[in-house]
């Protein structure tokens, strides 16, 4: 694992988790509680971290995007996905998004993570 993937465990664990907060109903706007969250990368590492989100109480939202169609659509049935797409510019401009994890393979983090930066997106 290199530096990019240890930071991304880093920042999973320690700093997006910590920030996630608890589910359930605002009553005063109507609205979920917790971060909508996108995920970019439907293989190994994303699928984890998308079953895992989806159980989290501080997750309102998931959406997951891979460009492999078939692991994005199984991906969304095993998670229960909110919304899904091959495209990551779609799914990071989507409004309910509030924080993204990068789970690509490491040689294209570089896009998804600016793409993200530039939406004003936790990563």
């Amino acid at each position: 694992m290199g530096l990019v993937g240890a930071v991304s465990i880093f920042l999973l664990n320690y700093g997006l988790m910590s920030k996630l907060r608890l589910g359930g109903k605002n009553e005063e706007e109507g609205k979920e509680k917790g971060d909508r969250l996108a995920i970019v990368g439907s293989g190994t590492i994303g699928r984890l971290r998308a079953l895992y989100a989806r159980n989290y109480p501080g997750v309102a939202w998931l959406g997951v995007c891979d460009v492999k169609e078939n692991l994005v659509k199984q991906l969304a049935e095993d998670a229960k996905a909110d919304f899904f797409t091959t495209d990551y510019k779609e799914l990071l401009k989507r409004p309910e998004i509030t924080a993204t994890i990068i789970s690509t393979d490491e040689n294209n983090h570089v896009a998804p993570t600016l793409a993200a930066v530039e939406q004003g997106m936790t990563c």
